[in-house]
């Protein structure tokens, strides 16, 4: 099978699981991307290049989650964000390029500052941590989250990315006996139906009210 050929069927199944023309050519290239390295360049100068069955189960493995619902970084295991390739999954929200935004001002307002203590609670994939990791000078990043199966994402993607992070474990609960005491909100996540450009559904967030508690 032909690179041409693997595209056109990866077009018309999306098509076909209802994803607009824009969406379906982002999430080709990210595909294709993903799976192979290839560059928006490459999928036209390399059209009919010969790829291997292992590329095209592959394609159509990911094609399949992606038209049952599952949302395209989920489906592809990564996603790339403020030039960095993060590992996302279930366990983790996607990053979205609002708070890239977010983490640019911040960082901004920085400047020059050195050894700076920084906590991100709530981490997930590690992103925010891991990005004002990499862009300050000397920084002391603690990076907190009530998820064991999101700490193994963040400590892997601070790993890849040699980024220097110290991630903890914590619950929450009243009273609470522990170092940090900062009464803040958490996102509860759940999964329910809605459309976004991530995919089919869309992850939605639930607020709980509580304390910071050293686990």
């Amino acid at each position: 099978m032909t690179l041409s050929v693997c595209i056109s069927n990866t077009r018309k199944r999306l098509t076909e699981a209802g994803f607009s023309p824009a969406e379906t050519s982002w999430m080709v290239r990210d595909i294709f991307a993903a799976l192979k390295g290839y560059t928006h360049v490459d999928l036209i100068t390399r059209c009919d290049d010969e790829i291997t069955d292992w590329l095209a189960s592959q394609v159509q493995s990911v094609v399949t989650r992606i038209a049952s619902g599952t949302p395209v970084q989920y489906a592809l295991g990564q996603t790339r964000w403020m030039g960095m390739t993060l590992k996302v999954t279930p366990a983790v929200l996607i990053p979205r390029p609002e708070t890239e935004q977010l983490v640019d001002m911040a960082i901004a307002d920085c400047g020059d500052t050195t050894d700076l203590r920084i906590l991100d609670i709530g981490t997930g994939s590690g992103c925010i941590a891991i990005a004002m990791a990499r862009a300050l000078k000397f920084p002391i990043v603690t990076a907190i989250d009530i998820s064991d199966e999101a700490l193994a994402v963040a400590k892997e993607n601070a790993d890849t990315l040699k980024a220097k992070v110290d991630f903890r474990g914590y619950t929450f609960s009243h009273p609470c006996q522990g170092q940090l005491r900062h009464h803040h909100k958490q996102p509860s996540i759940y999964r329910r139906a809605g459309k976004s450009r991530h995919g089919r559904k869309r992850a939605d967030a639930r607020t709980a009210h509580g304390h910071v508690c050293p686990r």
